[in-house]
C-alpha cells in the first residue's frame, strides 16, 4: 500500500503541473476535483489495520506493563494526525492551482455581474420596462448570485470537512476496546447516557 500510495502522489503531483480545465463554480466546491478524493476515503481501510495492530500492541502494555490509557493518548493522538495526513497529503498539490481559479473567477464573475446588473438597471428600472410574468431576466440575476454564492465556498483544497472527519473517526475506532479495558461499565453507560442526552 505504501508503494501504491506513493506512486497515487507521484501522479497527482504530475496532473496538477498540467492546464486543467477547472470551472470556478463546478458544483463540487473545488473546481471538478471532487471524486479525486475517493482514495483517500478508500485509506481508511489502512488506517483501521494498522491501528488495530498499535490498539494490540498497546494493549498488550496496558495488560501487561502498567501502562494507562492516559498515559498512551499523545500515542494514539499522533496516530490519527499522522493516518489524516498521509490520506490527504496527494491532495495538497492542487492548492496552487484552485488558489489560482479562485482568484481568476472572482474577477469574471465580478466582471459579468456588473455588466449584467448595468443592463438590468437600464431595462427594467430605467427604462420602466414593463414586468411580465415568466421574464428570465430576474431569474438570471439571481442565478448568477447563485454563482457568487458557490464561488465564494469553493475550497483551495479538493478536501472536505467530512473526509477529514471520516478518516479521524476511523482510525479511532480500534482504539475504543483500549478505553473501554480501561473504564468500568457503569462509567460507560453514563458516558454513552451523557453524549446521548
Amino acid at each position: 500500500w505504501a508503494y501504491r500510495w506513493c506512486l497515487w502522489a507521484w501522479l497527482l503531483t504530475r496532473l496538477s503541473r498540467l492546464e486543467l480545465g477547472l470551472v470556478g463554480t463546478h458544483p463540487d466546491r473545488c473546481g471538478g476535483l471532487g471524486p479525486l478524493d475517493h482514495p483517500s476515503r478508500n485509506f481508511e481501510l489502512t488506517g483501521l489495520a494498522v491501528g488495530s495492530m498499535l490498539a494490540a500492541s498497546w494493549g498488550s502494555r496496558i495488560a501487561f506493563d502498567g501502562v494507562t490509557f492516559h498515559q498512551l493518548l499523545d500515542l494514539i493522538a499522533g496516530y490519527v494526525l499522522l493516518v489524516v495526513f498521509i490520506a490527504v497529503a496527494p491532495l495538497l498539490v492542487f492548492v496552487g492551482p484552485l488558489q489560482r481559479l479562485k482568484r481568476k473567477t472572482r474577477r469574471e464573475l465580478s466582471a459579468l455581474a456588473l455588466a449584467y446588473s448595468l443592463a438590468f438597471r437600464a431595462q427594467w428600472i430605467e427604462g420602466r420596462a414593463p414586468m411580465p410574468l415568466g421574464t428570465p431576466d430576474p431569474q438570471s440575476l439571481a442565478d448568477l448570485g447563485t454563482s457568487f454564492e458557490v464561488m465564494a465556498d469553493a475550497r483551495v483544497v479538493p478536501i472536505s470537512v467530512r473526509l477529514l472527519t471520516e478518516l479521524a473517526v476511523v482510525a479511532l475506532l480500534p482504539m475504543l476496546p483500549l478505553w473501554a479495558s480501561t473504564v468500568s461499565a457503569a462509567e460507560i453507560i453514563k458516558t454513552l447516557g451523557k453524549s446521548l442526552l
